[in-house]
């Protein structure tokens, strides 16, 4: 499909150079690129997070395996971020 984007001088010159060093065409490097950010996994962040912990009145009265858990966090996911998705 044939599109026009916006690219600033430098980073098109840039681009250019870089498909000549690689031996491809700017078309493919930059199909390469957007595949790279759209479709891979991205790396995880250095950083750990941490969940707040409670005690609560009954340790142990609420038995949640991890399916269940992922089960609940894609629900969440899905109203929290479902309306700007179109399907």
């Amino acid at each position: 499909m044939r599109t026009t984007v916006e690219i600033p001088d430098a980073l098109l010159q840039q681009a250019k150079l870089a498909a000549v060093e690689q031996r491809t065409t700017l078309k493919e490097l930059i199909t390469k690129g957007l595949d790279a950010i759209l479709n891979k996994q991205p790396k995880p962040e250095g950083k750990r997070l941490e969940f707040p912990l409670y005690k609560g009145k009954n340790p142990g009265s609420l038995n949640l395996t991890d399916d269940m858990i992922r089960k609940l966090e894609e629900e969440e996911d899905w109203e929290t971020c479902g309306k700007f998705i179109r399907r």
